[in-house]
């Protein structure tokens, strides 16, 4: 099992990981390095070890996890690269920065791998792809899908291409939800209730209603069609959402996100 790791940016995603790690049985040496030496008050609460230099220290680490902007990989690649051996294990979080072009940063030998995951790890309920390609260690496979089912589940993606798919609709999907749900609650207000009171109602909707199409058997279609009665008010609300376009305005809104994973790599 991995028990060293050192995680490089300290931003939402990562935080999110590590309070899971941290509510975990699990014991982990953990080094997180970051540039903002604010982010050493979040680390210091938990006894984690923090940097805001790259230092030999890091050489011992089972993996080493990149969570920093894409832009930043190259500048990131050239401070470890003369910490990393062979056995090391590199985690790009990054969006759009493909395996090669880390590879390129970093000693020829490296094991490097992409992964795609979101905020939902806090509580263990995150989707994370993973993607290995052909040169990657066989024998390191399974403790690292291992580590990322802490998080919540793990899919192995066969083509690098899909991890910007993952990107979009994955690893962005919980601001989509946030979003649907902010509108939910101004909706709610504008019914007269409290702002408090909506968020509250809107919480308990969305997770009950997720609870049920989670545990129910049947298809979502058929879960909708439960709680639509012909001529009744929910399908009047259907109906003005199907008018509107709603599904197309989504699908184009998530194919521009699919698009910019894409570019991110490049620097675009």
């Amino acid at each position: 099992m991995l028990k060293k790791i050192s995680i490089i940016g300290a931003g939402n995603l990562t935080q999110a990981l590590l309070y899971s790690i941290d509510n975990s049985p699990l014991k982990m040496d953990i080094n997180l390095y970051d540039k903002d030496k604010k982010k050493k008050v979040f680390a210091s609460q938990k006894k984690w070890k923090f940097f805001t230099k790259v230092g030999k220290e890091i050489a011992s680490s089972d993996i080493i996890i990149l969570a920093v902007k894409p832009n930043q990989y190259k500048n990131v690649c050239s401070d470890i690269r003369q910490e990393v051996i062979k056995e090391t294990v590199i985690v790009s979080l990054m969006a759009g920065v493909k395996i090669k072009d880390l590879k390129a940063q970093l000693p020829s030998q490296s094991n490097v791998l992409r992964v795609m995951t979101n905020i939902n790890a806090k509580y263990n309920n995150a989707i994370s792809s993973i993607y290995f390609d052909k040169s990657f260690k066989k024998t390191r496979i399974p403790s690292l899908i291992k580590f990322f089912s802490m998080f919540g589940g793990v899919r192995v993606l066969k083509k690098e291409s899909d991890i910007d798919k993952a990107t979009a609709l994955i690893g962005s999907g919980p601001a989509y939800f946030i979003y649907f749900s902010e509108s939910m609650i101004e909706i709610f207000q504008s019914f007269g209730f409290t702002k408090n009171e909506s968020a509250e109602l809107v919480s308990e909707l969305f997770y009950g209603t997720a609870l049920l199409c989670k545990q129910d058997n049947r298809s979502f279609e058929k879960i909708k069609k439960s709680v639509v009665s012909k001529g009744g008010t929910t399908e009047a609300a259907l109906q003005k959402l199907d008018r509107l376009k709603t599904k197309k305005i989504l699908k184009e809104s998530i194919k521009d996100a699919y698009v910019k994973a894409k570019s991110l790599g490049r620097g675009k």
